[in-house]
C-alpha cells in the first residue's frame, strides 16, 4: 500500500502546472500536521488528510450549505481519484513531526461526475467584483469611509478571496464622503450609488450595514444587519436565511462573530443567484442576433456568449454584413445568462416587439 502511494506521489509532485481554465477546483494553502517517527509514513497520512481536507473544502465552495450536510455521512471516497495534480509549497519533517503546506487541483468533470450521480447541482461561476461598502452605526456615530471603521476590517479580514463570490474592499478614504457619504446608502439615493461605481468601476455593489446599540438597562449590546444590493438602475434588498443575523442580542459586542456569519451568508445568497437544481436543467431555446463594426467584433461576442456556463450551444442561422443570428440553447433563463455576462459589462436584452435578444452594454 505503502508502495503504491509513493509511486503516486512522485509521478504527481512533478505535475506542478496547474490546469488553466479555471482557479475553481484549485484550492490553496492546505496546511496538514502528522506526527509519526517514520518521514515516509508521515508523509503518506499528511497526503491523505490533505486530500480529504481539499475535497471538503471544494464542496464547500461550489455546493450550498444545504447539500453539503447531505454529504456528512458519505465517507467511502476515494479522495485520490478526484486529484489532477498537487504541488508541495512546504514540507518539514522535524522531531517526528511532518508538517506540509500544499495546494491540490481537482478534476472538474470527475467532481461534476460525482455530485451529478447524487442529484446534487452545483455551483461553478465566480461573481462579478462587487463594490462592497460596510456600514457601521454604532452610539450615534455612522462609519463607512473612516479608517477607524471596524466593521471594514472585521468583514475583510473574514473574506476569502478563493471563492466564488468577488467582494471588492475599497482602501477607507474619508474623501468619498463628498462623493456618497452613508447616509445616502441607507436612503437608497441611485445617483450617489452611481457615482461611487464610475469612481470603482464597478457594476454592482453590496451594502453590509451593521447597527449595534448597548442598552443600559438590560446590559446588553444589539445587533441588527441589512444587506443590499445596488446597481445604477436600483436597488434590491438581500433577504437574510441566517438567523444568528437576526435581532442579536448578547452581554458583550459580537461583531467579529457576526462578520463571519456575513461572509457566509452572502457566499450562499450568491449560490442561490446561480444555481439551478439538476430537476429544473431542461434545455430551452432563444435568438439572439449579434451586430458589430466588424467580423472580428462578432466573433469575440460570439466567443464571450459560448463562455457562459449557461449557454450549452451556440447555432448559427442567419448573416447579413455587420449581423449574425444565433438559435442558442440554454440551460438557465436570461437573468442567470445575464448575471453570467456581467463581468464582461454586457447583458441580453429582448428586442420590443420581437422573441429575438440583443447584447447592450451595461454602461
Amino acid at each position: 500500500m505503502l508502495k503504491n502511494f509513493l509511486t503516486l506521489f512522485f509521478i504527481l509532485i512533478f505535475c506542478n502546472l496547474f490546469a488553466n481554465d479555471s482557479k475553481i477546483y484549485l484550492i490553496e494553502n492546505i496546511e496538514v500536521i502528522i506526527e509519526d517517527t517514520e518521514e515516509l509514513i508521515a508523509r503518506e497520512k499528511a497526503l491523505k488528510s490533505a486530500f480529504e481536507k481539499s475535497f471538503n473544502t471544494l464542496l464547500k465552495k461550489i455546493i450550498s450549505k444545504k447539500n453539503y450536510g447531505k454529504l456528512q455521512n458519505n465517507n467511502d471516497i476515494d479522495f485520490v481519484s478526484y486529484v489532477k495534480d498537487y504541488k508541495i509549497k512546504n514540507e518539514v519533517f522535524q522531531d517526528s513531526k511532518y508538517t506540509v503546506l500544499i495546494d491540490v487541483n481537482f478534476h472538474k468533470e470527475k467532481i461534476s461526475d460525482y455530485l451529478d450521480n447524487l442529484n446534487l447541482n452545483k455551483v461553478n461561476l465566480v461573481s462579478e467584483s462587487f463594490l462592497t461598502l460596510p456600514i457601521y452605526s454604532e452610539f450615534n456615530n455612522m462609519y463607512l469611509w473612516e479608517k477607524k471603521n471596524k466593521w471594514y476590517y472585521d468583514l475583510f479580514n473574514e473574506y476569502d478571496e478563493n471563492n466564488m463570490l468577488s467582494l471588492y474592499f475599497p482602501e477607507p478614504n474619508f474623501l468619498n464622503n463628498f462623493i456618497a457619504p452613508p447616509d445616502a446608502f441607507l436612503k437608497k439615493n441611485i445617483n450617489k450609488m452611481s457615482d461611487i461605481l464610475d469612481k470603482y468601476n464597478k457594476n454592482s455593489g453590496i451594502i453590509i450595514f451593521l447597527k449595534e446599540e448597548y442598552d443600559s438597562f438590560s446590559e446588553t449590546f444589539k445587533a441588527d444587519l441589512f444587506l443590499t444590493q445596488f446597481t445604477r438602475e436600483g436597488y434590491s434588498e438581500i433577504k437574510i436565511q441566517d438567523s444568528r443575523l437576526k435581532n442579536n442580542i448578547s452581554k458583550a459586542s459580537q461583531r467579529e462573530l457576526l462578520a463571519k456569519y456575513t461572509i457566509e451568508e452572502l457566499q450562499s445568497w450568491w449560490k442561490d443567484q446561480i444555481s439551478v437544481s439538476n430537476t429544473k436543467r431542461k434545455e430551452s431555446f432563444i435568438t439572439v442576433v449579434l451586430q458589430a463594426e466588424s467580423l472580428k467584433k462578432l466573433i469575440i461576442l460570439e466567443k464571450t456568449l459560448s463562455e457562459s456556463i449557461f449557454i450549452n450551444q451556440i447555432k448559427k442561422t442567419m448573416f447579413t454584413k455587420n449581423s449574425i443570428t444565433y438559435e442558442i440553447s440554454t440551460l438557465g433563463d436570461i437573468s442567470k445568462i445575464n448575471l453570467s455576462l456581467r463581468p464582461k459589462n454586457i447583458f441580453l436584452k429582448k428586442i420590443p416587439n420581437s422573441n429575438e435578444y440583443k447584447i447592450e452594454t451595461l454602461f
